[in-house]
Parts: structure tokens; C-alpha cells; sequence
């Protein structure tokens, strides 16, 4: 957890419409819906449920139909110290309220950037490939600014290839400032990062972990602990605690499982 100097400017002055106007606008809702999505809603909500169960991550589901949450898991610690029910009550409102202020013009960028490239760079048919990563500052009910990570994934598109329901995943994160916007394409195995002197997003070519790295996560992930990861692969004690901390902070997770779940489902860009 990266905790910034306590600054106790939030959104309160800016008008939940405005809030409203900048978070939605890039999205485009083609009526009537095609499909009837909402009977989609209960599994997605019973995975995301089972996946913020199994992992440090708050997760939630937004309608960008009705514009509302229509999950959230209980993760206080993640969510800036709110409850289910007080996130429940203020709606989206809740994001405006967490928002550091510092970073309203830095969202504002990464929200039309990553629509821009969502919706002008990817076929319709192929926008269910693609998930984006960013880091954000945000304020908790003590006014304590923490850096959050968030994933950003469409669940439910139409035809047209607009979004109807995303999924979003938030964690601490291990980054030291906010930014940091890649999308990453499932079908290519790779990330994408927005060039400002080209103006456009190009291919991330720098893997991110080193080889002694990647031999770490494949043992840990057959059951090994760290001290016989270091006997197998003759890494001194105070060497296991650097590299440990290496791949837990460059893949943005807290934990050695969480670690090895992300590589085993994109190994081959990592």
C-alpha cells in the first residue's frame, strides 16, 4: 500500500450529473437492447462473488444500461472503508466520492482513451477480448489517500459491440503513482500502452519477469515453499525476499497465489 501525503479534497463540489457526464460519456447503449441481459446478471453476480471470496480483490458490476452497480463485493478494506449497504445507497456517486481530486483530469483521459481505443481500434465482434489496468488515488471515509489498481473487463456486449455489463476488479496497488493505463488483448497474449508522442496505443514489448522469476511462480505453483524454491533454484535467503517482492509488485497482487493464478493465464507475455 503506497499512502500519499492526507489531503482531504474529494469530488464534493463537483455535481453528480457532471460526475455523471465524464464517467459515461464514451459509452454508447444502442436501444432497444437486442437481448434480455438481465437474466445474465445472477451468474455473473454468483462468479464475482466466488472470485472476490478467493482472492484480496473488491469487485464490482456495473449496468451501463441503467447506469448502476448491480454488485459489489464486501471489501471495506478495498473500498475505502464504505459498507456494501452505503456504497448500495449512494450508487455512483460512491465513485465520485472516493475519486482523489488530483486525478479527476487523469480519469477523464484514461476514461476517453481506453473507450476511444475500445470502441474505434476493435472490431464489435472482439471487444470481449480486451480488458484495460490503470492505477487511481482515492479517498477513504478517514481521508487517508491510498493508490487503487483497477481491471476493467466488458461482460455483456451487443451486437453492435457495445457494452451493456463490466465487470471491474480493484486492489491496492503496487505502483507508486496513478496512471499506468495498458489494455490487454486475450486473443494476441499481448499488452498495449498509449504512446503520447505517437497518440496512439503501440504493442508493450518489455517483458515484465525475469527468468529466475518465472522458475519461482512454476514451483511455488507445484506446491513448493519459498524456502525449498531458494534450495532448488540456489537462491540465498535475503536474495528470496527481493525476488518474492519483485513479481508481487509487478504483477500488481498481494499475494504469491494471486501471482501464480495471473501467470498461469498469461504466461507467455510476462
Amino acid at each position: 500500500m503506497f499512502i500519499f501525503a492526507p489531503v482531504k479534497i474529494v469530488l464534493k463540489n463537483i455535481d453528480i450529473n457532471e460526475f455523471n457526464d465524464i464517467f459515461f460519456s464514451p459509452i454508447r447503449v444502442t436501444y432497444p437492447i437486442e437481448k434480455n441481459y438481465k437474466e445474465s446478471i445472477p451468474a455473473y453476480i454468483q462468479a464475482a462473488r466466488a472470485q472476490s471470496m478467493m482472492s484480496s480483490a473488491c469487485i464490482y458490476i456495473l449496468d451501463y444500461v441503467e447506469k448502476k452497480f448491480v454488485y459489489v463485493s464486501e471489501k471495506e478494506r478495498i473500498m475505502c472503508g464504505y459498507s456494501n449497504d452505503e456504497i448500495e445507497k449512494m450508487g455512483i456517486d460512491f465513485l465520485k466520492n472516493i475519486l482523489y481530486a488530483g486525478d479527476l483530469d487523469l480519469f477523464t483521459k484514461i476514461n476517453d482513451l481506453g473507450f476511444s481505443y475500445f470502441f474505434n481500434q476493435i472490431e464489435p465482434s472482439e471487444r470481449q477480448n480486451y480488458w484495460a489496468t490503470y492505477d487511481l488515488r482515492t479517498v477513504t471515509k478517514n481521508n487517508d489517500v491510498e493508490l487503487h489498481n483497477f481491471r476493467f473487463f466488458p461482460l455483456v456486449v451487443d451486437t453492435n459491440g457495445n457494452i451493456i455489463l463490466a465487470m471491474v476488479q480493484i486492489n491496492l496497488s503496487t505502483n507508486k503513482k496513478s496512471g499506468n493505463l495498458l489494455i490487454y488483448s486475450i486473443n494476441e497474449h499481448q499488452f498495449f500502452e498509449y504512446d503520447d508522442g505517437k497518440k496512439r496505443f503501440v504493442p508493450v514489448r518489455q517483458r515484465l519477469l525475469s527468468k529466475k522469476e518465472k522458475q519461482m511462480l512454476k514451483l511455488f505453483s507445484k506446491g513448493l515453499t519459498i524456502k525449498e524454491i531458494g534450495e532448488a533454484l540456489s537462491i540465498r535467503p535475503n536474495s528470496l525476499s527481493y525476488y518474492n517482492k519483485s513479481i508481487l509488485t509487478k504483477l500488481k497482487v498481494e499475494n504469491m497465489k494471486e501471482a501464480v493464478f495471473l501467470y498461469s493465464q498469461m504466461e507467455d507475455v510476462l
